[in-house]
């Protein structure tokens, strides 16, 4: 249970199951924990949302571009006719899907599984883009290749449908970093914000702080009522098929640390250069995108440090370290600066 007050974490308490009398959330019936490493599921979606931006951000594409620009098995989209009733009941799209309508759930795609009953989830099924199903694509080259061969819904940004979209933006990060998703996102978010219990995967000595996985117990009927546990998802190594938008570990304290970041790389971007700093007299002065000043003072770094401290489980004794006393203040387009921050 969070309690926030706007952005603000004022608490963070955890609840086991077993307190109403139902079955203990830990593998080995554990209280959960800070430390508990939970699936993320759709919450991935903001962690690839926020990769992609960063890129955006460098430069490495524009929003308004057209995704074949970098995905050209998206080139020529269809999109279904209102009353199709089959695949092949479907028309020419109006134009390309540009990269902020993957970014919005707004480009024409689904989910395969979610209205498993009606004409493009169907389709999805039967073309193994379905996440539930059993011939579910293997790779993310692959699910981009099978989806762009089918019709979308509707047209690119004329509705909204939750979708695997956010799945085509980590393709699409694969194509602009060169790198697979995974390793793309670790070097661009997970590792500079010290993640490191969130991956794709719990490797063997994590799993004794892993929460019990659940999957409907109909998995191509997810409305279907029942739960059966998933005790093996997440085990078997890193996946083939490292989902953008639904396939991370990690535990709630990792997530508000990325919250905390998220927020105060804005306020850098609105804060003007000309506030003062501390830093070496020789420091070369920062500047954010749109130059925009990228460089906190060391009394508002602190108190964002102490408020990390808090979420990452203290700084006491064995726990301080160079990572600890230093704080990042500011970004330029092409390195972080580093300050000592003291006393903290």
């Amino acid at each position: 249970l969070a309690v926030l007050r706007g952005t603000d974490l004022i608490d963070l308490t955890f609840l086991d199951g077993s307190n109403s009398g139902g079955t203990p959330a830990l593998i080995d019936g554990r209280p959960l924990g800070a430390d508990t490493i939970f699936g993320m599921d759709s919450s991935t979606k903001m962690a690839t949302s926020v990769v992609a931006m960063t890129l955006h951000q460098e430069g490495a594409f524009d929003l308004e571009d057209p995704l074949e620009k970098y995905l050209p098995e998206f080139a020529s989209p269809t999109v279904l006719g209102a009353d199709a009733t089959s695949i092949d009941q479907a028309d020419p799209a109006q134009g390309p899907i540009p990269i902020k309508h993957i970014l919005s759930h707004s480009a024409g795609l689904s989910y395969g599984f979610i209205e498993p009953d009606t004409l493009i989830d169907s389709i999805y099924a039967e073309h193994g883009v379905n996440p539930m199903a059993s011939n579910m694509a293997t790779s993310l080259e692959e699910l981009a290749v099978r989806l762009g061969q089918l019709p979308l819904a509707y047209e690119p940004g004329g509705s909204w449908r939750y979708s695997l979209a956010t799945d085509i933006a980590a393709r699409l990060l694969e194509v602009l970093t060169g790198r697979p998703f995974d390793i793309a996102l670790a070097e661009r978010l997970t590792g500079p914000l010290g993640m490191v219990d969130t991956d794709f995967w719990v490797s063997p000595e994590k799993r004794n702080r892993w929460a019990t996985m659940y999957d409907p117990a109909d998995r191509l009927s997810p409305m279907t009522p029942g739960l059966s546990p998933a005790a093996t998802r997440g085990t078997d190594g890193p996946p083939p098929l490292p989902s953008g938008g639904g396939g991370l570990y990690s535990h709630p304290r990792r997530l508000f640390a990325v919250r905390t970041d998220a927020r105060e790389r804005r306020r850098m971007e609105r804060r003007p250069c000309t506030e003062a700093r501390d830093g070496p007299a020789d420091a070369p002065e920062p500047t954010g995108p749109r130059g925009r000043c990228a460089v906190f003072d060391v009394a508002h770094a602190r108190h964002d440090l102490r408020a990390r401290l808090r979420l990452e489980g203290g700084a006491g004794p064995g726990r301080t370290g160079e990572r600890d006393r230093r704080v990042l203040l500011g970004r330029s387009r092409d390195r972080w600066h580093e300050l000592p921050c003291a006393g903290v």
